[in-house]
């Protein structure tokens, strides 16, 4: 694995106030820039960049080289610079 942890400050958690409750950290999700504020989580990153993702459900993550399992996506912080990729099943025929 990578050495994340689980846990951290979510957004509109535990901050002191002022400035840090709106500090921007940027991530790339699928090549693209993504600015989220600091404290995010994986599962904060795919609500913003695929809202129609429930539970996981038909959806993979990898940040960076690792694949996560949706259960952790709650519990990973995201940190500026983080590479993410966000894979979705689509069906049809």
């Amino acid at each position: 694995m990578n050495g994340r942890t689980a846990g951290g400050n979510f957004a509109g958690g535990n901050s002191a106030g002022g400035e840090a409750e709106h500090a921007q950290v940027q991530v790339v999700v699928n090549g693209a820039p993504l600015h989220v504020p600091a404290g995010s989580t994986v599962a904060d990153v795919v609500a913003l960049f695929a809202p129609g993702v429930r539970d996981g459900r038909g959806a993979a993550v990898a940040v960076g080289d690792d694949v996560l399992p949706a259960g952790s996506w709650a519990g990973t912080p995201v940190t500026a610079g983080d590479r993410l990729e966000v894979l979705q099943a689509v069906a049809g025929g």
